[in-house]
């Protein structure tokens, strides 16, 4: 027996959920794909034929060849509005063994505690839409699985609901089905079905790397995903399912909330029967969608996002302390000169990492030039103070130029991402020419930032140092000194 899954197509209320196909689409925090996998095992399945089409690439990143559940997953393509009918037609006899066909999004509900399956099967179930089509269908070999195959149709006489199975295939035409599908597993069902990784105590079931403050109120019954942080004061619960990579923010509140993966959660924020997508609020009874401009009351936290500001995190923070360490002594020796000719350093307010206001360094040179100036201007000197801030979690060590606070706050609430760093585009010799370009400079990179973007400004602002500074080296050598 084999089974075929037709995972293309996205109808538009999985688009609204910003999901690139409806198989990972995420019920009680796992993707629906994987209850059917579950499901082909629990039948002695293990040939699984997946038809890709819109967000193919997605869902065969997910499912891989399927060693993760013991199953042979193979792939077939669709083009946009063909039919699995017309799959199944181009090679019928592969299927004459029998067949599990799923062909739009339904769920797998088990209908008791405990449910298994023994034995073989011998029959036909069936479940049909409200429009009669058939939407999943599990059958033995014969006539009618023949005539399927060739045809699509599968006659009305033959087969039983999946009911006397023990299953209720259950079909997701909308927000609101999809809402109440995830509050009867986050009310007790999910128990029914397998739950790797996670651990239940009086209704909660929460992941692993989840930080819950003794100040945070957790309220059952609630899923919590992976790596989850809740913020003290916030509370969450009851009838609550919370994905992966999400972040309450202090004294807000959610109930009877399904919040999809990486969503931002504000400050103060109250939320009550909603399904929330990054920055999309969606109304599960009307399906009617708003996204939130302000990123200080819901955001999309990106995966890919996240782990290349963990690379540039760890990065950043070792080259700062090699610059630190190596910059040590020329700045012991050359700091006391340059500042007993009027060179300084003047502080600023700014707001820092996780909005934290923080005293930043700007270097104001003398007017007098000099030999010592020169270079401790060549060797970024001047922002040496910066790195220190690095090591202790203030600034990124490349990125964009830290807003000025409070002239700036207005302009921070703008942005998508702020990343405030030692080292900007504006401390770099083009970047001082950029009169009126500052805000330019932080926005795009808002935009356009990455690990390699940053090495390429840390040693774009070191070469340019160099460069600037050796005509001035130069002069001053030549030049008598006042």
């Amino acid at each position: 027996m084999k089974a075929l899954i037709q995972c293309g197509g996205r109808p538009a209320w999985v688009a609204e959920l910003s999901q690139p196909a409806w198989p990972l689409l995420p019920a009680g925090n796992r993707p629906l794909l994987e209850y059917w996998m579950e499901l082909c095992v629990a039948l002695g399945i293990r040939d699984v034929k997946l038809l890709l089409g819109d967000g193919a690439e997605f869902v065969e990143a997910y499912a891989g060849e399927g060693e993760r559940w013991g199953l042979s997953i193979t792939y077939g393509f669709l083009k946009d509005g063909q039919s699995a009918a017309s799959y199944l037609r181009r090679s019928p006899a592969q299927w004459r063994d029998g067949l599990l066909f799923v062909g739009a999004p339904v769920f797998p509900q088990r209908l008791r505690d405990g449910w298994t399956f023994s034995g073989k099967v011998e029959d036909s179930w069936v479940a049909r839409s409200s429009a009669g089509e058939v939407t999943c269908l599990l059958s033995s070999a014969g006539a009618a699985l023949d005539a399927f195959c060739a045809s699509g149709v599968w006659a009305s006489t033959v087969g039983d609901s999946f009911e006397s199975l023990g299953l209720a295939v259950q079909t997701l035409d909308s927000t609101r089905d999809y809402y109440e599908l995830n509050m009867r597993l986050v009310r007790g069902e999910v128990v029914r079905y397998l739950f790797p990784g996670y651990s239940a105590a009086d209704g909660s079931y929460v992941g692993y790397n989840v930080v819950l403050p003794p100040a945070a109120k957790a309220q059952p019954p609630l899923m919590v995903g992976n790596d989850c942080r809740l913020a003290p004061l916030s509370s969450v619960g009851p009838d609550v399912v919370m994905g992966s990579r999400v972040v309450v923010d202090s004294q807000s509140s959610l109930t009877r909330c399904v919040v999809l993966d990486g969503t931002y959660v504000g400050r103060g924020i109250e939320i009550d029967g909603k399904i929330v997508a990054g920055r999309r609020l969606v109304d599960p009874e009307s399906g009617a969608a708003i996204d939130i401009a302000d990123p200080w009351l819901l955001a999309e936290l990106g995966t890919a996002a996240r782990l290349a500001d963990l690379f540039r995190a760890v990065g950043g923070w070792l080259l700062a302390l090699l610059l630190l360490l190596v910059q040590a002594i020329p700045f012991a020796l050359l700091y006391p000169l340059v500042k007993g000719r009027g060179g300084r350093f003047s502080w600023k307010t700014v707001r820092g990492i996780h909005g934290v206001d923080v005293r930043f360094p700007e270097w104001s040179r003398s007017p007098r030039a000099s030999l010592c100036a020169s270079l401790f201007r060549a060797f970024g000197l001047d922002l040496y103070p910066r790195l220190g801030m690095v090591l202790m979690g203030n600034l990124w060590l490349c990125g964009q130029s830290p807003l000025r606070m409070p002239e700036e706050e207005s302009l921070q609430k703008e942005l998508p991402h702020y990343h405030p760093a030692a080292i900007s585009a504006a401390d770099t010799a083009e970047g001082e020419k950029m009169v009126g370009l500052r805000e330019v400079a932080i926005r795009y990179y808002a935009q356009e930032h990455s690990p390699m973007g940053d090495l390429r400004l840390l040693l774009t602002f070191y070469w340019s140092r160099l460069l600037g500074s050796m005509t001035e080296t130069a002069a001053a050598s030549v030049a008598p000194e006042a």
